[in-house]
């Protein structure tokens, strides 16, 4: 193993700077975001990647709704890195975070433009964290994910976040 290689909790051995599709598992990316916080844990509540994917495979039109739900699947391997700290790095992280994003939409026989397209509903999404994590409207949360997202309980604990992760990755890939 060499000192840019880690070991995934399927036990597939990854290299930072040679990554390949058919090395990219469903079962890390569920496990990966379902422990990952947004936010950078910078939040009062527990809320995962592995949520925030699967509202937004629940809001955006029907050919988007698998790229939503591996729009950040990249997170399940590198973490959910900040923005600022991102535009620290520059290049250095983003071609890495390039690289990982081509395989798993390889792996998954997805289209990378599309993840354009998903951006104004990632920023709606986005918009209504901030009202529940930032200015504390948990209350407003709980109802748009009741009504509207069809999410029970509102907030997932980690295994909650992962297994219903890999449902939805279930129902959206089974159909084809």
């Amino acid at each position: 193993m060499s000192n840019s290689t880690f070991i995934t909790f399927s036990g597939r051995e990854i290299d930072l700077v040679d990554v390949q599709p058919e090395q990219i598992c469903i079962n890390d990316i569920a496990a990966g975001l379902g422990k990952t916080c947004r936010f950078s844990g910078q939040i009062r509540r527990f809320y995962s990647v592995a949520q925030h994917s699967i509202i937004l495979s629940k809001i955006v039109p029907d050919r988007l709704k698998k790229v939503a739900l591996l729009h950040d699947a990249s997170e399940a391997y590198l973490q959910d890195v900040i923005k600022p700290l991102k535009n620290l790095l520059g290049s250095s992280y983003t071609d890495i975070e390039n690289k990982f994003e081509h395989a798993i939409f390889d792996r998954f026989g997805l289209d990378f433009d599309l993840l354009l397209e998903i951006k104004p509903y990632e920023r709606f999404v986005y918009e209504q964290e901030c009202k529940c994590f930032r200015e504390g409207k948990e209350e407003e949360w709980i109802e748009w994910m009741r009504t509207e997202v069809k999410i029970f309980p509102s907030f997932l604990d980690w295994r909650q976040g992962e297994v219903l992760f890999h449902a939805r990755y279930v129902e959206l890939f089974a159909k084809g």
